[in-house]
């Protein structure tokens, strides 16, 4: 009889079994990136400045006496030029014309006495990153390489498995957005900062043509004041070829340093722009590291996943 009965009852349905491992990735994540600070750039402003001999000079001769060293200084071109030719020198270098070979050598005679060398105007030359930057002076940014990621494949074609691997499509979904948030971060940091080093580079060019030409009015407002009391007061013409000589020297120096100030501030854009660039492929290099780290414990899990399901007897 009871085996009758056992015979007689309705077989039990068996319930359809619903694979989801998506839990299993909740608390993956890619870690999020501390931007990197570039490197600073140190950089000292170049510049001439007058002699105090010179100075002197100007406060004597605005009283309309000369002093010591330039009274020596006179004696000393006496022995080389006329006041003819010295005359015709200063003439020649107020014009800003080009001098003839016989006035040049005459220039440099008297530059070699060293009676000048005391009037002539001290160049600093400026640094950027403890270089030092002149006239004649004048790193491509690393790329970043993505690793190839290769999924692991399941390869077994049952409803568990394949629902392993959708979870894992869909945590890799995640972790590819947080990575492209990320990059995007990253990548508009560095942006920010290029703008930045571009307006500091267009400002600093401008203050450097203001500067110069300031200095070079001043020097030249300097020079003609000078001449004109030496004038005033019938003192010897080898001081307006002193006062010129020194004035022609100061505008060159000017003029070098000018241009070196230009590279110097090429250089701090440039190397403030590879240092950005720097801290830019560092973070984009982490922020890959971060995502691999993630998708590879997102690919190690899915596979756990794959495996718990032939141990559950999958589709066997």
């Amino acid at each position: 009889m009871a085996f009758g009965l056992t015979n007689c009852k309705d077989e039990a349905v068996e319930e359809p079994i619903v694979y989801n491992f998506d839990d299993e990735f909740k608390d993956i994540t890619v870690e999020a990136v501390t931007e990197t600070e570039p490197a600073a750039v140190e950089s000292t402003e170049g510049d001439v400045t007058d002699s105090a001999t010179e100075d002197a000079a100007a406060a004597a001769l605005a009283s309309g006496t000369a002093t010591a060293e330039m009274t020596a200084a006179s004696d000393a071109m006496a022995s080389i030029v006329s006041e003819d030719e010295a005359t015709a020198l200063s003439d020649a270098l107020a014009s800003g014309g080009t001098l003839s070979d016989e006035q040049q050598a005459n220039i440099d005679a008297l530059l070699a006495t060293g009676s000048i060398d005391a009037f002539l105007p001290t160049t600093v030359l400026p640094t950027v990153n403890g270089q030092t930057v002149s006239a004649r002076k004048a790193t491509s940014p690393r790329e970043v390489v993505l690793l190839n990621l290769t999924e692991m494949l399941l390869g077994v074609a049952d409803e568990c498995s394949d629902a392993a691997e959708a979870s894992l499509a869909t945590a890799k979904a995640t972790l590819d957005a947080a990575k492209a948030s990320q990059d995007a971060i990253i990548n508009g940091s560095y942006t920010t900062r290029e703008t930045a080093i571009g307006t500091v580079h267009t400002a600093s060019l401008a203050a450097i043509t203001t500067k110069w030409a300031d200095k070079k009015t001043a020097a030249e407002t300097k020079a003609a004041s000078m001449i004109s009391s030496i004038e005033a007061n019938g003192l010897p013409s080898f001081f307006k070829l002193l006062v010129n000589i020194v004035l022609n020297k100061k505008l060159a120096s000017f003029s070098s340093s000018e241009a070196a100030a230009i590279k110097a501030a090429d250089l701090v854009q440039q190397t403030a722009l590879t240092n950005a660039a720097a801290a830019r492929d560092t973070d984009l290099a982490t922020s890959t590291a971060n995502y691999n780290t993630s998708l590879n414990s997102a690919t190690a899990i899915a596979a756990s996943a794959a495996a718990s399901c032939h141990n559950q007897g999958g589709s066997n």
